[in-house]
């Protein structure tokens, strides 16, 4: 019995390379090691990739907890579309500010909105809204070879590129150790809870 779970966990890790290496080809990944700045905290990334902002999903608060949807389901998205339209914000507006409002409490609404409306302004005529490059997550692979990425900075920027018309943009993979990748897709593939990964185990496997 335990040895098919090991001929399991082996199956899976193989797997889980050949994905490794459909992606990075798909989204044309590029090595780079790298200090980004969030504001609330810095973080260091393996490279980064060029991801169409249909595979984009952005963290939002709601009444039952963070939620990863897309860019377009956003009140961000709502409220910087009407403004690049010209269209009457006046709804879209009051959705965004009460979503600020209510999970953002310590912080001040209108300079947040304010800061927005600028950086939407700024990035008007397209030729710079490169220059910010988003920080996500490690790709989550959804069925053929489909893959979706969290942001983690740069909810706005994308809202913004979306809204005119962009079709992708430069994200850089946040920076996490392979094996702590490696377990969490073999935790979510194989259930047994005996099945347990060794460095041993895993130097066998060249895993590093």
């Amino acid at each position: 019995m335990h040895n098919k779970y090991i001929k399991k966990t082996i199956e899976t890790i193989r797997l889980f390379f050949r994905n490794d290496s459909i992606w990075k080809k798909k989204f044309s990944f590029v090595s780079e090691h790298k200090e980004m700045d969030m504001i609330w905290q810095k973080v260091h990334t393996m490279g980064f990739v060029t991801v169409p902002l249909k595979n984009l999903l952005a963290r939002i608060w709601t009444k039952s907890g963070i939620k990863e949807i897309p860019i377009e389901e956003t009140p961000h998205y709502a409220w910087i579309k009407d403004i690049i339209e010209n269209k009457d914000d006046s709804n879209s507006r009051t959705i965004y500010y009460q979503y600020v409002k209510t999970y953002f409490p310590r912080e001040n609404v209108e300079l947040r909105m304010e800061r927005t409306k600028k950086m939407i302004f700024s990035f008007g005529n397209k030729k710079n809204i490169h220059e910010l490059p988003l920080v996500v997550s490690f790709p989550i692979k959804k069925t053929n070879n489909e893959y979706d990425f969290i942001i983690y900075d740069g909810a706005h920027r994308a809202s913004i590129a979306k809204a005119l018309g962009e079709k992708e943009m430069q994200c850089y993979i946040t920076k996490i150790k392979k094996i702590n990748i490696i377990k969490e897709y073999i935790k979510k593939r194989i259930k047994e809870p005996t099945v347990k990964i060794g460095k041993r185990f895993l130097t066998f496997m060249k895993i590093k």
